[in-house]
């Protein structure tokens, strides 16, 4: 799990390559750019396919991450 500092625009083609590459989702919390902007729980997935899901704080949106890979993929999950 990433967490990105500002601005949120830095590594996403990267991690997106990752995700293409090793054939599995990457989840990613971006932080907002600036006061009134939610963080995100992004899904990088390896069809090149991203959804994103807003959140008050850091930390909803990396339990969320963290969540939806243990829902999705159980123990074979890496941090």
């Amino acid at each position: 799990m990433w967490t990105l500092g500002k601005p949120p625009w830095r590594k996403p083609a990267r991690l997106l390559q990752r995700a293409m590459k090793n054939s599995q989702p990457v989840y990613v919390v971006y932080n907002p750019p600036m006061d009134g902007i939610p963080y995100l729980a992004v899904v990088l997935a390896p069809d090149g396919t991203a959804i994103a899901t807003r959140f008050d704080t850091a930390e909803e949106a990396s339990a969320f991450n963290n969540q939806t890979a243990m829902r999705l993929h159980g123990d074979g999950i890496r941090q």
